[in-house]
Parts: C-alpha cells; sequence; structure tokens
C-alpha cells in the first residue's frame, strides 16, 4: 500500500491590519456570527446587535448577505469598527 501526506502551511506573521476600536466586540461579533452555521451575517449580528436599523449601519462597512467564511481577519476588523463607531457595545 502507497501512502501520500500532504503539508498545508499558513504564515501566521502576515501584516493584516487589526486595529479592532474594542477587542472584546471584535470576540462577540466573531464567536456569534460563525454560532449560526451556514447563515449569512445580518442573521449572525442579530443576535448580538439590537435592532434592525443598527445591524443596516453595520452593514455600510461590509456585504451582510455574506457567510462569516468568507471573511478575512480585515473583513471582521472592519465590521467591528464599523459596530463600534454605531454605538455597539459588548452585552
Amino acid at each position: 500500500r502507497d501512502w501520500s501526506s500532504d503539508v498545508c502551511s499558513s504564515d501566521l506573521t502576515e501584516r493584516v491590519p487589526r486595529h479592532a476600536v474594542d477587542a472584546a466586540l471584535f470576540s462577540r461579533i466573531v464567536r456569534t456570527t460563525f454560532a449560526k452555521r451556514r447563515k449569512i451575517l445580518s442573521n449572525g449580528l442579530r443576535d448580538c446587535v439590537q435592532g434592525d436599523d443598527m445591524v443596516h449601519a453595520i452593514g455600510a462597512a461590509i456585504d451582510l448577505t455574506r457567510r462569516p467564511e468568507e471573511l478575512s481577519v480585515s473583513d471582521f476588523v472592519a465590521l467591528t469598527n464599523a459596530a463600534a463607531s454605531a454605538g455597539v457595545t459588548v452585552q
């Protein structure tokens, strides 16, 4: 029997802008949006953001019809910063 092996590598030192206004809010948004598996961002955000108006205000920063697994770290930072600017706090 022949065996093969694949190697996967990741450069964790890649320079990505990670200047989230609020680290606790960043963590909450990431956890909440991924908790809603196979759901779009707007649905996941409703669990940590009060009101549809607030969700729409955040939507100006990023397309909320995307799924969380489609976002980069930079996208989540932009989403967090937009949420903080809209007055969202950790609940």
